[in-house]
């Protein structure tokens, strides 16, 4: 069933929850390598995934999470950038209004090898043919932004899943938590609701369409609550520790999300 684009721009001069800026590329992702390739030979997969990647990682996390979503990148005029373009605008609903298209620049492109729980990458770029002040003017205001740093004591467990790809699994951690801080949770809630998040991601292809949505987190506390009740100590704990998503999932109806494909899909009904 087609999903219909979600309109998360807000309204009557309201800041955006989330304004990001930089490099779209164009990810293609390989999975399921045997072993890694070597000088010579020719390795075959059957897991690959074709999606927005570099800052798109975190627009679509943001997005699907039900943030209001800017983004300021420059666009090619080539059909990679028509792909990245309509996935982001028209599928995720993300505004582009600080984007640009430019002619004769080519999309960067990446194509990521994962295996062994770790990754390795090759990247085509350009330099981008507009700064950042050139490209963003006066940036729109946006409700949160996000600082790293570079030591925490906070910590949450992890959450057991068989992890297919990592791409964008930081992404989606960080803006799970800007989620929860936008709506003053506890710190703990925080951190355990960006860690399903980020565990969520990474068993799917493709680093931005692999972000869950709504209806993802929905069904992964129904089976939670389930084996909690039923199984052992760890699960009962796993259960109690995600107790919160009761008072915080959406009453609306939780649709779908798309996930990377191994092609340029002609149609987004897939």
């Amino acid at each position: 069933m087609r999903r219909l684009p979600r309109i998360t721009h807000p309204g009557n001069g309201e800041p955006f929850d989330v304004f990001v800026q930089g490099t779209v590329f164009l990810d293609v992702v390989l999975t399921g390598l045997r072993a890694r390739p070597a000088p010579g030979t020719e390795v075959f997969t059957d897991g690959m995934g074709s999606c927005p990647g570099g800052i798109a990682n975190l627009a679509i996390a943001s997005s699907r999470l039900g943030m209001s979503t800017s983004l300021s990148a420059v666009f090619g005029d080539d059909l990679y950038a028509d792909f990245c373009w309509t996935e982001l605008e028209d599928e995720e609903g993300i505004d582009l209004s600080h984007s640009r298209r430019m002619a004769d620049w080519p999309t960067p492109v990446t194509v990521s090898m994962a295996f062994a729980d770790d990754r390795s990458m090759v990247t085509h770029m350009r330099p981008t043919p507009l700064g950042e002040d050139e490209l963003v003017g006066t940036p729109p205001a946006a409700r949160a932004a996000i600082v790293y740093l570079s030591a925490s004591e906070a910590w949450a467990p992890p959450v057991p899943v068989t992890a297919v790809d990592s791409t964008g699994a930081g992404d989606v951690f960080d803006t799970a938590f800007t989620l929860g801080t936008l709506n003053a949770w506890p710190l703990a809630d925080r951190l355990s609701f960006a860690n399903l998040c980020a565990a969520l991601s990474v068993q799917h292809i493709g680093g931005s369409l692999a972000a869950p949505g709504w209806g993802d987190i929905a069904d992964w506390w129904s089976n939670a609550r389930l084996r909690g009740g039923v199984g052992d100590s760890s699960t009962a704990e796993l259960a109690q520790r995600y107790r919160f998503l009761d008072s915080v999932l959406p009453d609306a109806p939780l649709t779908s999300v798309r996930r990377a494909s191994a092609t340029l899909a002609r149609s987004s009904d897939l």
